[in-house]
């Protein structure tokens, strides 16, 4: 009945050219009708669509379970991302809207969906993110750190760290012990950094790192921090793969914008 109505002109010219994917299923999950959209979208004919439960295209059943929830709850379920599996088994990823269709006695007899295809989005968002963060240790890079800075609002201090003769570490004892090493360092950083206020560690180029401290701080208290910084990484064994190694590391303040009259904050960084 619901299929022959959504047949009914001018209905279905306007679901043949609506330009996101409708569907229906019923309440055992059974795909009822599928629009020319939703079929391009996962790349099969209509045909082999209908009559199949909408959990074989789908590619995290855990998404699902919420949609129906919240369904159950209130009718209907608005923008969720999920995950469809087209024919060839690629992956869609999916922003969808479902409603639930109700009979004479108000019991669901079935479900109208919508979904819209987000893959490129999806793709453009991932490639922005892997953009602002370093392949390695995923710490934030030095285009995060721009960013933040051109952002954040509050008083803030660039504290820049240099990894004494690093190349060295690199020579002796080959490069997977060393890329070790500049993990561990960046967790040691984080951990350390904790301990004076909110911050942010950044992985800069080759063996550098910034800390980002927000907040408002005496010369005298970033001066303690630094000392302690440095005291602690230079005196500390850093175990990697049975291998004791030790670090001699540099670190002084790029800048702050603590001075009402200061910069730009993108110009801390200019140097």
């Amino acid at each position: 009945m619901l299929k022959q109505k959504l047949e009914s002109a001018p209905l279905q010219e306007i679901l043949d050219n609506f330009p996101d994917g409708m569907f229906t299923i019923d309440t055992n999950m059974i795909i009822q009708y599928a629009n020319p959209a939703f079929c391009r979208i996962l790349g099969y004919p209509e045909n082999e669509l209908h009559g199949t439960p909408i959990t074989d295209h789908l590619g995290d059943l855990s998404i699902l379970d919420s949609c129906m929830t919240s369904i159950g709850e209130s009718g209907h379920c608005n923008d969720q991302e999920t995950i469809f599996i087209r024919k060839d088994g690629s992956i869609v990823h999916i922003s969808k809207n479902v409603q639930a269709l109700y009979d004479e006695q108000g019991n669901i007899h079935s479900i109208l969906g919508s979904i819209r295809d987000m893959t490129a989005l999806h793709q453009l968002n991932k490639e922005l993110l892997e953009s602002k963060y370093d392949a390695l240790t995923k710490l934030p890079n030095r285009t995060k750190l721009l960013s933040d800075i051109e952002h954040i609002e509050s008083p803030i201090t660039i504290i820049l760290l240099n990894i004494d003769s690093f190349k060295e570490v690199n020579t002796f004892y080959g490069h997977e012990i060393a890329d070790q090493v500049l993990l561990s360092l960046g967790t040691e950083l984080e951990s350390y950094a904790k301990s004076i206020g909110e911050s942010i560690i950044y992985k800069l180029p080759v063996d550098e790192y910034a800390i980002l401290l927000k907040g408002s701080y005496s010369d005298e208290e970033i001066k303690k921090f630094i000392s302690g910084l440095t005291h602690y990484i230079n005196n500390k064994l850093f175990m990697i793969q049975g291998q004791e190694i030790s670090l001699n590391v540099t670190i002084g303040v790029a800048g702050s914008n603590h001075n009402p009259n200061a910069e730009r904050k993108r110009d801390i960084m200019a140097h």
